[in-house]
């Protein structure tokens, strides 16, 4: 049920990517879906080349074993954007939500509860799909006071906040 960190590296050839780590199923499918989606979109964004010509590598570390990597599609989205960019997160980030395969974001679930464990492991900034906000309403300001909880309402909106781009 807890964040686990992602790792995506680009080596040349095939077009394809690869999964390591301990992924459950619903997480190799969620990054089978966003994978598909910056393919499909890759022309759009202008990184047609970028994907044809390399595989992503994408690493899966649960330092807890909490199986929480099914809710990983918009972080491993923004993993490939960063990639792209030649940009790295901000230490201390975490992002929250996934995405399906024609880029619709999807509600994290337990948000409660993993904003609390993320305040205990030092997290400074997180990111929370904008479908969450109502529960947000009755979070006690303890958690408000630790961590700056930053909504976005598309993964095009993440990729800008987050990156910092115009």
């Amino acid at each position: 049920m807890f964040p686990v960190k992602i790792e995506t590296n680009v080596i040349t050839g095939g077009g394809t990517y690869q999964i390591t780590g301990r992924p459950s199923a619903e997480a190799k499918e969620t990054i089978k879906n966003v994978y598909n989606y910056v393919k499909s979109n890759s022309g759009n964004m202008g990184i047609a080349n970028i994907i044809e010509e390399n595989t992503f590598a994408t690493q899966l570390i649960d330092e807890n074993a909490s199986g929480g990597n099914t809710e990983i599609g918009s972080a491993f989205y923004l993993s490939m954007i960063s990639v792209f960019l030649k940009k790295p997160l901000k230490s201390k980030t975490v992002i929250l939500g996934s995405m399906t395969v024609n880029g619709n974001l999807i509600k994290t679930a337990n948000l409660y509860e993993k904003l609390e464990y993320i305040v205990e492991q030092g997290a400074k900034i997180v990111y929370v799909p904008i479908a969450n906000q109502p529960d947000t309403i009755t979070m006690p300001g303890d958690i408000w006071s630790k961590i700056s909880i930053l909504f976005y309402g598309s993964v095009e909106d993440l990729m800008r906040k987050v990156f910092e781009l115009e």
